[in-house]
């Protein structure tokens, strides 16, 4: 039988890769160049992206970007945050048996959290139209646990996916 605390864990994976926003139509996922980045990454560096939230619609939009444990500690980037890596010879290095081809070191974390705690003040931002919310994440804390995801030199193609929103592909070189 499944414990109310592991149900409730599972449900904020759910919401989260879910039903994100309201007025999702609006909203756009864009992946960028950090603009402090450097070209070429090394092989155990970090490997820094920033990512865009853009309400182009004509209202307000109420997007659920927790990014804090209940403790109020900071997670190092937003639950229902994926990502997907592909190599030069076109693998998907982040495809898993269960998620597909989108992955989160959130997937194999075994925190679970009450209800209580699933969503607190906070969790929820509001992006006012034409407005742009800008969050910068660590590629390598994302990948943490993948076992396939050993970025060795060579160049990668990035996806983010948040929700039901895929972000754009941007390339990253590591040296």
């Amino acid at each position: 039988m499944m414990t109310n605390k592991r149900l409730c864990s599972l449900l904020v994976i759910g919401l989260s890769l879910i039903s994100i926003c309201s007025h999702a139509d609006d909203l756009v996922l864009e992946l960028r160049p950090w603009p402090h980045a450097q070209a070429r990454y090394g092989v155990a560096s970090s490997i820094p992206l920033q990512f865009a939230l853009i309400n182009k619609g004509t209202s307000e939009v109420s997007v659920y970007l927790k990014e804090h444990d209940p403790t109020g500690e900071s997670e190092p980037y937003p639950w229902g945050l994926n990502v997907k890596v592909i190599d030069e010879n076109g693998v998907v290095l982040t495809k898993t048996d269960g998620f597909g081809d989108y992955y989160s070191s959130y997937f194999t974390s075994s925190v679970a959290y009450s209800e209580e705690e699933m969503e607190m003040p906070g969790d929820r931002i509001l992006i006012p139209p034409g407005e742009i919310v800008l969050r910068v994440v660590n590629l390598r804390d994302i990948l943490d646990g993948c076992l396939k995801c050993n970025l060795e030199a060579g160049k990668y193609q990035v996806q983010l996916k948040l929700g039901k929103m895929l972000s754009n592909t941007l390339e990253v070189l590591v040296k």
